[in-house]
């Protein structure tokens, strides 16, 4: 290719890159959602002293129709303890994640262990 029909009229390649691959540009609200409800369910499980360590943490976008803002799935033969947040019911609502999340989580979490949910809200 001729240089000229890399370079726009000012002289700059169109095709610079601003950033690095591994530095992100801007972190989406989806994945700001998911760090705030890992570091809440680290929290949760923190504080209920081992009772949580096998239970999983899953971030669905849409809840079935039976479900709110979250729902809890029993434990199986083959399949751990679940807690499941909804993100796009829960992202809608005007509040702050973290405490929304840590009423959400820790609510579904006390169904699973001994502890209140108030006693393992973060």
């Amino acid at each position: 290719m001729n240089a000229r029909l890399r370079r726009d009229r000012r002289g700059r390649s169109s095709s610079r890159l601003l950033l690095r691959s591994a530095v992100p540009a801007r972190v989406s609200r989806r994945e700001r959602f998911e760090r705030i409800a890992v570091s809440v369910m680290n929290k949760v499980r923190a504080r209920a002293q081992g009772e949580l360590e096998d239970v999983r943490l899953t971030i669905d976008c849409v809840p079935p129709l039976s479900a709110d803002l979250s729902h809890v799935f029993e434990a199986t033969r083959h399949t751990p303890a679940t807690i499941v947040v909804y993100y796009i019911p829960l992202s809608r609502l005007d509040a702050d994640w973290n405490e929304l999340l840590g009423e959400v989580v820790s609510e579904q979490a006390a169904l699973l262990c001994s502890y209140s949910a108030e006693e393992l809200r973060p």
